[in-house]
């Protein structure tokens, strides 16, 4: 006799009808998971390289840079927020066709948060601390992580 034919109808506790609802139940809930991590889009990531340097005018923060995808080509079209961090909105500006941009804004020392906003992509944040009459260079790569999901269905 075959170890399939055996298997067939076998269950593992006395109460076969509990026991297939709760089954399907879990089976439900794991399904539903994996639709959930397959229609979610993963989050990009964004690696920045900041150098700082004297700016000209002592009462403002200079911020400037570049926004590229991971092979290296420009991002254009990408918003760049600069904004405190309760949300307040500092400043804001668009990447040109090379991926460059820059900001000026007059504000004292303190941290803020710069909200980048590749078309098509949920906004990503990276944070900072700045200081009037510097200057900082932010060299940005963005990256759209790929997202493998593995889901063992189970089977009767």
């Amino acid at each position: 006799m075959s170890p399939f034919l055996r298997l067939r109808g076998a269950h593992l506790t006395s109460n076969p009808v509990l026991e297939d609802f709760v089954f399907t139940l879990l089976s439900l809930f794991v399904i539903g998971v994996a639709l959930t991590a397959v229609l979610s889009p993963p989050e990009p990531i964004i690696a920045a390289t900041v150098s700082a340097g004297v700016s000209a005018s002592p009462n403002h923060v200079n911020l400037y840079g570049t926004l590229v995808d991971a092979s290296g080509a420009p991002i254009s079209g990408a918003t760049i927020v600069t904004e405190y961090r309760d949300g307040t909105r500092i400043a804001s500006t668009t990447t040109a066709a090379d991926g460059s941009w820059s900001l000026r804004f007059k504000d004292g020392p303190q941290p803020f948060t710069l909200v980048i906003t590749v078309p098509g992509y949920p906004p990503v944040t990276y944070d900072m601390y700045a200081t009037p009459g510097m200057r900082y260079g932010v060299q940005m790569v963005f990256t759209q992580p790929s997202t493998w999901v593995f889901v063992p269905l189970p089977g009767y």
